[in-house]
């Protein structure tokens, strides 16, 4: 073994320091005022330039004295003296932590010698206990308080006087409903504006969250109401006049809002616990499900939630192609691997790239705003297309192509930022994205990695509004497919900082998505009921499922069965907590369960590995479409078309803290009534976890279950019912009965949810009072799983000409039914349903290679009267040619030639392909169609060229192409024309001596291809209008959709009739 030998840093010291110190500008505050705005990610006391060479002066000297190395690794030993001797503080225990870590890298690249990780110093603050001693100092006078508003002495006072006495009625909703805010309190004496009603119960929503009032408390409300309501200037002085006149207070004795908040805090944590009164006031932020949401779970029918539109956080298509040539998944890339590896550049040094353009946004001067947003775009363009700087620097280059979309799209909900914004955004996140993820390949990340690096961002961010920003830059992300499989679940924002995605589906609504996939002859439809069960009843994120292993679940003498959640060779966990212990036999129903349970003995075969992958026997592509599948049932089951399978994770967080606090004993909850929230379930949950029934521990062990380190997470992210619970377990006062006869007369009883049940005459009166309801539709037509299996065309033996075709597309496209569309035209229905599943097929691959997607239908709703005469004249030509066009060409090759239309030049045809080209030629001048010109253009791409010996293979295949459309399809050369990049103009002489040459950049970042890219467009020459012009004022020509939908048309029945 090696001895023990001090490290070689002979002459390393200058260069050490000169680079620390760039480093130390981008994370310490700057020594000179910068307009940026950038937070310092660290703060040195008394920053200058020679406190920071003394910092590092002093880590130099402490690493030349103290370390030591052995095998090519600093001792673990030495690196932890050299630590002792550092300051170690909070003020300055991160800037010496920064410099040696430095300096360990630095001598890393220097030597090779490398480090262990140095230690960190972690600061434990106590939090301040929810209850502090000077809240008991009132608790005697609490207590009388709460008697007081207790006795049916003063509820009776009150029913009978209630102008006199509406102290009575603050202080109720103040200490029993908790609504503590004078500005709350307000609003509700002075009208109904704030009040609604959710199926029979009245909901207070201010700006926070929304609030379900007691029975009582809505009683009280109807009274007051009911009379004349004078003007209350002071609820202090009112509340303090009352308590007085019961000899609770003297006149004397000062009252504050302040202290009833205390008596409700007291009263609710003592009665309840800590957390749940934090999440009430909200100290604890979590997300309430929306009034959509909440309506489908009381009224137990699909509700209408229809997807906003979607937020073009997009990319341009031309930088998604060129990231994915620098790192391509697989082989299906659109275009050619750049061969530049990536740069071991400097994070400082990125950072710099990023600042210099943002920089110039913030010192813009307000009159030349606009020239330097459009300079700052056109920089920022030629950058973006630089392929080698895609491979070179990925994350400075994802960073840029923000800046670009925000400078040129806006924002989320504005189309337009200014510049300081756009600047604050990309300052916010370009530090510590860069720091974390540099030396990082991108091609070697999946989207667990991504997640993984963006929550360590987040962390290392202070400020919360920097934070939300990181998620906007993972929206962008995702939306522009840059790295599609990240989901936003996975990184790690509270809801403080970024509004979580509250939805989750009930019991009974699982069931219904089990049967219909349980009837659904989808092809993944069993697969994806195994998916839903993991996801609904037991958790598990998506990658977790696909990542579960036989040996994963341990079955104790077939009394105990659990399933072990941890990393594995498959899968990784978004963190240490996320490895956990599931109880399946108690969470999971008996069906589902000996479901599950059958499904692991067939699929674990004789001699297999038990590290084996349950789901081995399916490919990625299935799973994946059986995920798609069953999102696609619950939106149909529920009516919600904004729900992800990811909610199903949000569900059972939900509901079995509803199963462990009994939620469906405190009142008729519709979405609670399900044998699953059963007390037997409850207790046999609670013994196989070993709690008790009064512990106040519920919260902690459901985020063990979902793996999270503490409720924080699970309150913040997943939990949606903090509403319910309030209502359920604090504010759920019945009115007495005698209140209640006072108020609508004798005999009036109550129903099971405590609503009075009135007599018809009354019932008028009662119904003036109540507030507005809130009301969604309803999903009229049953939801049809069959719809979402996969069409498959039937083979017919009835002939189909394209005039059928036609006829039956545009009466599908007026909203007539297969079966009608049949009968009327005489047609077989397994014939219809052919052409309208080859339509769907043949739109997904129309200008497949365009961000715009083509329309259905053949672009029928688009087309105008005109149109569609030209569209059945291009049908009639080709039936009666029909014969002969068979005859001479092969025709299946246009079936290609819908692939090849350009969306963003109104779908225009553009190709290398000479066979699909030249048939499509030949069809059209067989077809020989009045008033039609056949333009055709060659395409010289933007290659290097350096001599005019290199313009022989290019000028060969021009005389190709002018060959065969002149001597073999008789066409005019005239209509042959080249497109040449300005970059080449110099060449256009030796072009133009083939045909006529126009200097255009519109194929210049097509990739060469022999025989060259042509375009063909079709252009008609007469118009209906211009039988109302003079002979010498014709319209020029142009192209029309008209051709575009027949070529559709014609690949449609093409399709159809082989």
């Amino acid at each position: 073994m090696n001895q023990l030998q001090r490290l070689p840093m002979d002459g390393l010291k200058a260069q050490f320091e000169t680079l620390t110190l760039k480093e130390l500008e981008q994370g310490l505050a700057p020594l000179h005022s910068s307009p940026s705005g950038q937070q310092p990610l660290i703060s040195l006391p008394n920053d200058s330039e020679s406190e920071r060479l003394k910092v590092i002066d002093k880590v130099y000297a402490y690493v030349t004295s103290h370390a030591r190395y052995q095998d090519n690794q600093i001792t673990a030993k030495s690196l932890r003296v050299i630590q002792s001797k550092l300051i170690n503080d909070e003020k300055h225990g991160p800037i010496f932590r920064l410099v040696l870590n430095l300096l360990l890298f630095f001598i890393e690249k220097q030597t090779g010698i490398r480090a262990p990780e140095i230690g960190t110093t972690v600061m434990l603050k106590q939090p301040l206990p929810t209850l502090t001693p000077d809240v008991f100092f009132q608790s005697e006078l609490a207590d009388a308080i709460y008697q007081l508003i207790e006795s049916n002495q003063t509820l009776g006072a009150y029913l009978d006087e209630p102008e006199n006495n509406v102290a009575y009625l603050c202080l109720w909703l103040m200490l029993k409903e908790g609504i503590t805010r004078e500005k709350d309190l307000h609003a509700l004496l002075a009208n109904q504006s704030s009040l609604y009603r959710l199926n029979s119960d009245w909901c207070y929503q201010n700006k926070h969250h929304r609030q379900w009032l007691s029975k009582k408390a809505t009683l009280l409300l109807s009274v007051w109401f009911q009379h004349q309501r004078p003007r209350i200037r002071s609820l202090t002085s009112t509340i303090h006049r009352y308590l007085a006149q019961h000899n609770l207070l003297s006149y004397r004795h000062p009252l504050g809002l302040l202290l009833l908040r205390q008596m409700f805090k007291l009263e609710y944590v003592m009665v309840r616990s800590s957390v749940e009164y934090k999440m009430f006031i909200g100290a604890i932020t979590s997300t309430a499900l929306s009034d959509n949401a909440m309506t489908r779970l009381m009224s137990n029918t699909p509700i209408q939630n229809h997807r906003p539109p979607k937020t073009k956080l997009v990319a341009t298509v031309r930088q998604q192609r060129h990231w994915r040539s620098g790192f391509t998944p697989n082989q299906a890339a659109l275009r050619q691997r750049v061969p530049a590896d990536i740069e071991e550049i400097a994070p400082s040094k990125q950072i710099q790239i990023i600042r210099r353009f943002t920089q110039k946004l913030t010192s813009a001067p307000p009159q030349k705003i606009s020239r330097v947003s459009t300079e700052v775009l056109k920089e920022l363009q030629n950058k973006l297309e630089d392929k080698s700087r895609i491979r070179s620097r990925p994350f400075c280059w994802l960073l840029l192509a923000w800046l670009y979309h925000l400078l040129k799209n806006g924002g989320k909900f504005k189309s337009h930022l200014r510049l300081k914004t756009v600047a604050k955004y990309i300052n916010g996140v370009s530090v510590p994205f860069i720091t974390e993820f540099a030396g990082c390949d991108p091609e070697q990340m999946n989207e667990l990695d991504w997640a993984e690096k963006l929550n360590l961002v987040i962390e290392s961010i202070s400020s919360p509004q920097a934070k939300a920003f990181v998620a906007y830059f993972a929206e962008f992300l995702i939306d522009s497919e840059l790295v599609p499989e990240l989901c936003l679940s996975d990184i790690d924002l509270p809801a403080a900082e970024h509004n979580a995605d509250a939805n989750i589906i009930t019991h009974i609504e699982a069931e219904r998505v089990l049967k219909c996939l349980q009837r659904s002859k989808h092809p993944r439809a069993e697969l994806a009921r195994l998916l839903f069960t993991f996801g609904f009843y037991l958790g598990l994120r998506r990658n977790e499922i696909r990542g579960l292993q036989f040996k994963d679940f341990h079955h104790n003498q077939e009394l105990h069965h659990t399933l072990h959640v941890r990393p594995n060779k498959y899968r990784l966990l978004k963190s240490t907590d996320g490895s956990r212990n599931l109880p399946i036999e108690t969470l999971l129903p008996a069906p589902n369960f000996n479901e599950m349970m059958a499904f692991l003995e067939t699929t674990k075969l004789k001699h297999m590995d038990r590290a084996t992958p349950i789901f081995h026997a399916f490919s990625d592509i299935q799973i994946n479409e059986a995920f798609v599948l069953v999102t696609s049932v619950m939106r149909g089951v529920t009516g919600d078309e904004t729900l992800r399978f990811h909610h199903c994770r949000h569900s059972f967080c939900n509901w079995t803290l509803c199963l462990l606090y009994q939620v469906n004993q405190t009142g008729k909850w519709p979405f609670l009534c399900h044998d699953y929230f059963s007390a037997e379930q409850a207790q046999a949950l609670r013994a196989r976890l070993g709690i008790a029934k009064n512990t106040r521990k519920q919260f902690w062990v459901v985020s063990e279950l979902l793996g999270h380190a503490s409720p924080s997470t699970t309150i913040s992210s997943y939990f949606h019912l903090a509403d319910v619970f309030h209502r359920s377990f604090f504010a759920t006062h019945l009115p007495e009965p005698f209140a209640v006869r006072k108020v609508w007369g004798q005999r009036t009883p109550l129903d099971a949810c405590g609503n009075p049940i009135l007599k018809p005459t009354q019932q008028t009166e009662y119904a003036e009072l109540q507030p507005p309801e809130v009301r969604f539709d309803a999903v009229t037509e049953p939801f049809d799983v069959s719809q979402l299996e996969p069409s498959q065309a039937q083979p017919v033996s009835e002939s189909l000409t394209i005039i059928d075709v036609w006829r039956v597309i545009r009466r599908a496209a007026e909203g007539q039914t297969p079966e009608i569309i049949a009968n009327d035209l005489s047609l077989s229905l397994p014939n219809v349903h052919n052409i309208l599943i080859f339509e769907q097929d043949t739109r997904e691959y129309t200008q497949r290679f365009s961000k715009h997607p083509a329309k259905a239908m053949v672009n029928y709703h688009a087309l105008d009267t005109s149109n569609i005469k030209e569209l059945e004249q291009w049908i009639r030509a080709f039936h009666h040619h029909e014969n002969a066009v068979k005859q001479t060409l092969k025709l299946p090759l246009l079936q290609k030639s819908i692939e090849t239309f350009v969306g963003a030049k109104d779908a225009k045809i553009r190709t290398h392909d000479k066979d699909v080209a030249l048939t499509l030629l030949k069809m059209l001048t067989m077809l020989d169609m009045p008033n039609q010109i056949i333009e055709v253009k060659w395409y010289m791409t933007a290659e290097t060229i350096t001599s005019t010996a290199q313009l022989t293979p290019y000028l060969k295949h021009i005389d190709f192409w002018k060959t065969a459309l002149v001597q073999h399809l008789g066409m005019s050369e005239q209509h042959f024309s080249i497109l040449l990049p300005h970059t080449h103009k110099m060449l256009k002489a030796h072009f133009a001596i083939k045909a006529h040459t126009t200097l255009s950049d519109d194929g210049k970042y097509l990739k060469y291809k022999a025989p060259g890219y042509v375009s063909i467009e079709v252009k008609q020459t007469r118009f209906v209008s211009d039988a109302l012009k003079p002979n010498d004022a014709k319209s020029r020509p142009r192209r029309r959709k008209s051709f575009v939908s027949f070529l559709r048309l014609l690949v449609i029945y093409l399709k159809a009739a082989s």
